[in-house]
């Protein structure tokens, strides 16, 4: 390892109903594997998480996974906001108390090679096609009272993947924190509100970036089209589809599980063969750091 960068998980609970269950047997595999893989491979690793979410893992043994644990920056995230729709919103939060090169990853993404800092660019996973029923126009969102949509905003530009997301520059990180809890703050959606919180969550980090003139840096140069045909668009590694749980052999810097857990959790035997294969991936990357959590 040749710098020290804080990595943050972020496990908030108040968009979960009361009876939800906890982290499967899966997801505790991923979120292990994803703390110790980042502590091996980069530096410490931070919780950000809530009075319910520290109880739910001190319960499950996971608590020592993490080299320090916040539960004011989410426990104070305004009442006003519908948690069950903008449930990705206490990433952004995390972001901001984060040090300057602190990186925020989702508990279902491993990274697996040491990532120098970037002082000059905002980082994120790679970038999304703003295409419906996931990225609609401005008629199709909801809004709070009198919100009005930035005029600058550009409907047709490319979308920043936050499921890591690293932003150096105090004024960009506060930028995007204050766009984000201006359009959710009141904010009601019907339905599951997935638009709302991916507008908020991810194209409102694209809007910053282009109006404060930031460098992006994607992780992989890749653009994911919803419901369409996703490509490189430069550097491409010898893997098609970079975003599947095994393109990390063909040279991808890491795992995001996201849609594929769901499959697994259907699939006994696939999940199976996948927890080997992130086991043995896990051993050649941290050695012994690895037996604790077995």
């Amino acid at each position: 390892m040749t710098q020290c960068t804080v990595g943050g998980h972020v496990y908030w609970t108040r968009p979960l109903t009361a009876d939800a269950i906890s982290l499967s047997g899966l997801d505790a595999a991923v979120l292990a594997a994803s703390a110790v893989v980042w502590r091996a491979r980069n530096g410490p690793v931070w919780l950000f998480t809530d009075r319910r979410g520290r109880a739910e893992l001190a319960t499950l043994g996971l608590l020592g996974l993490w080299d320090r644990v916040d539960i004011e920056s989410l426990e104070g995230i305004p009442v006003e906001i519908d948690a069950a729709a903008f449930w990705d919103l206490g990433k952004t939060v995390a972001l901001a108390q984060l040090p300057p090169d602190g990186c925020v990853l989702d508990l279902d993404l491993i990274v697996w090679e040491s990532l120098p800092p970037a002082a000059d660019a905002v980082s994120f996973l790679h970038w999304e096609a703003p295409v419906p029923p996931l990225y609609p126009g401005p008629d199709r969102l909801s809004v709070p009272p009198r919100y009005v949509f930035d005029p600058r905003m550009d409907w047709s530009a490319p979308v920043c993947n936050t499921a890591f997301l690293c932003c150096p520059e105090p004024r960009t990180r506060q930028a995007f924190l204050d766009a984000a809890l201006s359009f959710a703050k009141g904010n009601r959606p019907a339905g599951s509100g997935i638009a709302d919180m991916l507008f908020a969550g991810q194209r409102m980090l694209a809007h910053t970036l282009r109006i404060l003139d930031a460098k992006p840096r994607p992780l992989i140069d890749y653009l994911y089209v919803p419901c369409g045909q996703s490509r490189w668009l430069s550097n491409p590694l010898p893997v098609p589809d970079p975003l599947t749980p095994e393109a990390c052999d063909a040279g991808v810097s890491f795992t995001h599980l996201w849609k594929h857990k769901h499959l697994l959790r259907e699939q006994p035997s696939a999940a199976e063969t996948f927890l080997k294969r992130l086991v043995s991936k896990c051993r050649e990357q941290t050695g012994a750091a690895m037996d604790r959590w077995m």
